[in-house]
């Protein structure tokens, strides 16, 4: 096979031909064309890597690419967070590295939920140790939406074959499973911002009953569990809803016995802790309906 024919094989290219031979990032190369770009060819190679597992159903071909975007994602956000230089250049460096996160997240969602493929543990725990990846906050989420397709994908090959029955209720839970699997990469980052030691939510959960909470359209239990600051957790709600839609809100806001509005403006005073989470989310989060 030769590497053009590689899905993100030339959106690599374009990446790694902005480092120099010190693994430092050459920003004075960087344009606004080159990043509209940069961006615009994510679809297009999002639709070959989809035909071109659907042909293979090989992940190997495609842990080389996920290895070096990510690598790269860490060495411009190292670049980013040290650049002193005029505020646009600093926006456009920050927007080219959205777009390497942004390829990344859709490398793992197609692969983990589109096409149904197991994450081989071993890949997880070599990149969990790849030391040149080394943007901790992006390489745990990246991670963990790994294990939660994989987790995803081994309970429906245990499903049952005779639980298509379904009521109302069971109905729209069914709903939000199927927007919480489809939405994994946002709700991950969410989370871990969630149980940041110094901007934490809640303590002591983990992401399986964060997800459940989500599918369930109930956190009841998380927002009464000691540790919990309830204010912070109502304004992840509303956050969540972006992705979840306008029932899904209605439902848990209910759960927790508040209102939408509470939610919406429960942090209202709290700047820091919002512009610190806005921060650390980034652009708006890609919803997949």
């Amino acid at each position: 096979m030769k590497p053009e024919e590689i899905p993100f094989w030339e959106f690599s290219k374009a990446v790694m031909y902005k480092e120099s031979f010190d693994g430092s990032i050459e920003f004075y190369t960087l344009n606004d064309k080159f990043v509209r770009d940069l961006w615009g060819s994510i679809e297009k190679e999002n639709e070959k890597l989809y035909y071109f597992l659907i042909d293979h159903r090989d992940f190997a071909c495609v842990k080389r690419i996920l290895n070096e975007l990510s690598e790269a994602d860490s060495i411009i956000t190292e670049a980013l967070d040290d650049y002193t230089g005029d505020t646009e250049m600093k926006d456009l460096i920050r927007s080219f590295r959205n777009a390497v996160n942004t390829a990344v997240e859709i490398i793992i969602h197609t692969v983990g939920h589109d096409m149904e493929i197991i994450f081989p543990q071993r890949y997880i725990d070599d990149y969990r140790h790849n030391e040149r990846i080394t943007y901790e906050f992006h390489k745990e989420c990246n991670i963990i939406a790994m294990k939660a397709y994989n987790h995803e994908n081994n309970k429906a090959s245990h499903k049952a074959d005779n639980d298509n029955i379904r009521d109302d209720a069971q109905g729209g839970v069914d709903e939000y499973e199927s927007k919480t699997n489809k939405n994994i990469s946002p709700i991950v980052k969410i989370y871990k911002c969630c149980v940041n030691a110094e901007h934490y939510t809640f303590k002591n959960i983990e992401f399986d009953l964060f997800s459940e909470c989500i599918k369930q359209a109930d956190f009841k239990k998380p927002f009464n569990m000691n540790g919990t600051n309830k204010s912070r957790l109502k304004h992840i709600i509303y956050l969540l809803s972006d992705i979840m839609g306008s029932q899904w809100y209605g439902d848990t806001v209910k759960s927790i016995g508040m209102t939408k509005q509470t939610c919406s403006k429960a942090v209202s005073r709290n700047v820091e802790w919002v512009k610190w989470i806005n921060g650390c989310l980034g652009e708006k989060m890609r919803k997949i309906e």
